[in-house]
């Protein structure tokens, strides 16, 4: 068994070590297993394999080996990138939370059940303009391609799983897809103990009902994170978040501030769309919601032509000055200005597609809008 010293070695001088591939579970909306959302390699799928099974992969055992040795290894290259750029999400967040696990790290074949990301069915009732048909079972149907979703039979083996080993849990998050309209995280939550060590973290489109069983569960537990997605306010939040309604969401907002045991984040994509009214987006959050924990996500999803290097050069100027503006008045939030000097580092990238209006055209057509009259500044 690792020593306390050996412990404090790994965590506090090695360069390179994570804890992840001995405490975390990602699991796809297709039922691949990863050991997190940074990973680049896939050590098994919950819909063919046992999950015990999967844990015995020998790609998970080497990658525990190469951080013994204090190697980066070549799976984690998104996190180094990140790291090298001023950023440490998931190997720093991560090791200060796992840092306690009852876990030999200094067993390679070792695994205890600490952390889950779920993303285990695209489920969606949204089409939203950043996202893709593998995140959103409406855009699937949409494009005519098939609905990524853990078959019931192979997400129950792996709740009975998750149940078996729930006392070292110290956190689930739930996304997807629309977590609030996956069954799968219903039967879970159903089945697991309210522990006030256990941080349960949902990343929700906020267009529920206030009747829905899955929100009726996640506020049974203490200590619940609620990430909400916004990129804008009334119009363009309603363009972006296709299929979404502005009213509904400020109401479930405000029905989510009735709960005391949840601290409410606000999450946004930096795109084409967002970018002009980034500023005021988050100022409105902030002044008229309370909102300030907040983060700011890259655009994604395959979705590159959305990216805001591509925005026109005097659009570009304009955008730059706001966020120098967000960074000194916010320059208290760390984790924030972080992500908004990430937004700067991109939007002084050259552009690689002027892609983004025929997509948006492309997307007018399946909805009756016209961007021209919601984006203004991008006409």
């Amino acid at each position: 068994m690792i020593t306390a010293k050996e412990k404090f070695v790994l965590f506090k001088q090695r360069q390179n070590f994570c804890s992840v591939p001995w405490n975390h579970l990602f699991i796809y909306t297709n039922g691949d297993v990863s050991p997190c959302v940074k990973s680049s390699i896939v050590i098994g799928n919950i819909v063919d394999t046992d999950i015990r099974d999967i844990l015995k992969s020998s790609k998970l055992k080497e990658l525990k080996q190469s951080f013994l040795q204090d190697n980066q290894h070549s799976n984690c290259n998104k996190c180094w990138r990140s790291e090298h750029d001023g950023f440490q999400f998931v190997r720093g967040m991560y090791n200060e939370r796992f840092k306690s696990a009852i876990v030999d790290y200094a067993d390679a074949e070792e695994f205890v059940l600490s952390g889950l990301d779920l993303h285990w069915s695209s489920v969606c009732n949204l089409k939203c303009i950043t996202c893709w048909h593998q995140s959103s079972s409406s855009i699937a149907k949409e494009e005519g391609k098939p609905v990524q979703h853990v078959p019931k039979e192979s997400a129950d083996k792996l709740i009975e799983f998750i149940v078996e080993r729930q006392h070292t849990l110290k956190e689930i998050y739930m996304s997807g897809g629309e977590p609030t309209a996956i069954d799968h995280n219903y039967r879970l939550l159903k089945q697991l103990e309210k522990r006030s060590d256990l941080l349960i973290r949902v990343n929700s489109n906020l267009t529920w009902d206030k009747n829905n069983k899955i929100v009726q569960e996640i506020a049974k537990f203490p200590n619940v994170l609620f990430t909400i997605s916004a990129d804008a306010t009334g119009d363009r939040f309603e363009y972006m978040r296709r299929g979404a309604k502005w009213d509904k969401f400020l109401d479930n907002l405000e029905y989510l501030k009735t709960f005391k045991n949840f601290e409410i984040r606000l999450n946004s994509v930096f795109c084409v769309m967002s970018a002009m009214y980034l500023k005021e987006t988050l100022d409105y959050f902030t002044h008229t919601h309370g909102i300030t924990n907040i983060t700011i996500n890259d655009c994604g999803m395959e979705q590159k032509q959305l990216e805001c290097r591509n925005l026109p050069p005097e659009t570009k100027d304009t955008v730059r000055q706001k966020l120098e503006l967000l960074l000194a008045e916010r320059s208290h939030d760390l984790g924030l200005c972080g992500n908004v000097t990430n937004c700067l580092s991109h939007l002084a990238l050259d552009a690689t597609s002027n892609h983004w209006r025929a997509y948006l055209d492309a997307k007018d057509k399946l909805s009756g809008k016209n961007w021209y009259n919601v984006f203004e500044e991008l006409s």
